[in-house]
């Protein structure tokens, strides 16, 4: 991005080559480790883990503003990834390990011997081949990428919706600092909960704030009343990653736990990111979001429908029971 020319092309290919090369720095390689280390405190750690990329956003836009005010857009991108290089990537290399095991403990960081404690470095649960033929394993693809065409649709357009409303950009600006904390909080709320309650019961419950929320902006809100639709919209788009990390886990164990999850998380790449598209369309094409805005409304409604529908955990093979 430092060398970037006026070449649409380039600017095309090297944006198409950021998720091919940096895929390993997204929520399916860490929520791998987090699911070997933890299981009685998974939704807690996962929710911590998660929570941290709305935490690093909010401090790294601060930062990043600063390095395009100091050294111009080139040199901030140039500092980002000196400090990717220098700080995160010696963090990593010195304190990450892939299994508790390595440490000398066991899940949840129990000292191996002790009653109870189990070693992690044992994978269990179905195989990618055996998923396949699972129902729920597409009712989960199903519904997991309509909520993110739901979420995506209204979350990565606020901005434009607020300012066809004649909202100020100076205002507009307040939406994305809102659903920045929302994220964190829904992350860490979602697997606090998780940990203690049915997990597709906690998330179809918390998919009642972005009903809400959305039929609000459908409704014509600004102001205050927009600023709380944005948020209980952060809520859900914070908790739902958590939910399908921990899901996955639950109901297909760790032999194919990141393949698993990639399905998954590739399901809700696709809807979040073509919806923004749709929705510009629509607005396009009628001259207002009201329209596209209730529709998103109701597949919120549809997809906590489907995830209350996923049933009880199985008992896995190789589980301890």
């Amino acid at each position: 991005l430092y060398f970037l020319t006026p070449s649409l092309w380039h600017f095309y290919g090297v944006f198409a080559l950021i998720p091919l090369i940096g895929a390993g720095t997204s929520s399916v390689a860490y929520a791998r480790v987090v699911a070997r280390w933890f299981d009685a405190r998974r939704g807690q750690a996962l929710g911590a883990a998660l929570a941290g990329i709305g935490i690093g956003g909010a401090v790294l836009s601060a930062l990043t503003q600063g390095l395009i005010q100091t050294v111009g857009w080139r040199g901030a991108y140039l500092g980002l990834g000196l400090l990717l290089l220098l700080v995160t990537l010696p963090l990593l290399l010195i304190f990450l390990r892939d299994s508790p095991e390595e440490k000398g403990l066991g899940v949840d960081g129990e000292v191996i011997g002790t009653t109870h404690a189990r070693v992690v470095s044992a994978p269990y649960g179905y195989s990618m081949a055996e998923v396949f033929r699972l129902g729920r394993f597409w009712a989960m693809i199903a519904a997991f990428m309509l909520l993110a065409v739901a979420i995506g649709g209204v979350m990565l357009q606020l901005v434009p919706i607020m300012l066809a409303r004649g909202v100020s950009g100076a205002q507009a600006a307040a939406f994305p600092a809102v659903l920045g904390l929302a994220l964190i909080v829904g992350r860490a709320f979602a697997g606090f909960l998780m940990d203690r309650y049915f997990a597709p019961y906690v998330a179809a419950i918390i998919l009642i704030f972005p009903i809400v929320g959305v039929a609000l902006l459908a409704s014509g809100a600004v102001g205050t009343s927009a600023l709380v639709g944005a948020a209980f919209l952060g809520l859900a788009a914070g908790a739902e990653l958590d939910v399908i990390a921990y899901l996955v886990a639950r109901y297909f164990g760790t032999v194919s736990y990141a393949r698993i999850y990639g399905f998954l998380y590739a399901a809700w790449t696709l809807g979040s990111g073509t919806a923004p598209v749709v929705t510009s369309r629509v607005y396009d094409a009628t001259g207002s979001h009201t329209l596209i805005l209730w529709v998103y409304v109701g597949l919120f409604a549809l997809s906590a429908v489907m995830i209350a529908r996923l049933g009880a955990y199985p008992q896995l093979p190789g589980a301890i029971k």
